[in-house]
């Protein structure tokens, strides 16, 4: 049990310190990025930008791969990145992740809460389909024991929490 608090006491502590930095200020959430996805299990807390900033890129980051509005119903959150060595490698950890894990995507007004409800491989060909429910994530990496292959991970909203309009 002290364990798990531990864990979770470094993830918050650590989400905190990349989120609140000196130069932290509300514009810098509007201006620089769309949201943030973090992953309790993997220690991941990662930027993400609209489908057409130029940041939006899987060679910068993360990637969202369609026009996603988080102010209105728009169908599934579709996000992938590599899983690789590199500094950029976010997603090379998703292998860890198993039934009922969490996912949390974190916006200027909501933050969202997802429950990990399938794990599955695809072929890696540049084409996915999905279920367009407004109620999952899919995030999608290439599988590190087999370069033919993608690993994708499928998420549904548990819940969704709005923020304080006055922060």
């Amino acid at each position: 049990m002290i364990k798990i608090i531990f864990k979770y006491f470094i993830y918050v502590f650590i989400s905190l310190f990349i989120t609140f930095d000196s130069s932290f200020n509300n514009n810098t959430l509007v201006n620089d990025y769309y949201f943030t996805l973090e992953i309790p299990k993997i220690y991941l807390s990662v930027k993400g930008f609209k489908y057409n900033d130029n940041n939006n890129d899987v060679d910068k980051g993360i990637f969202l791969a369609k026009d996603y509005s988080f102010n209105k119903s728009s169908g599934s959150l579709v996000i992938a990145s590599h899983s690789g060595n590199s500094i950029i490698s976010y997603f090379k950890h998703l292998d860890l992740l198993r039934i009922n894990d969490d996912i949390i995507i974190n916006t200027e007004k909501d933050i969202f809460y997802y429950k990990v409800i399938d794990i599955y491989k695809i072929k890696k060909n540049g084409k996915f389909k999905y279920i367009n429910d407004n109620n999952l994530i899919y995030l999608i990496t290439c599988d590190k024991n087999n370069n033919k292959k993608q690993i994708v991970i499928k998420g549904k909203m548990e819940n969704q929490v709005k923020k304080s309009q006055f922060f």
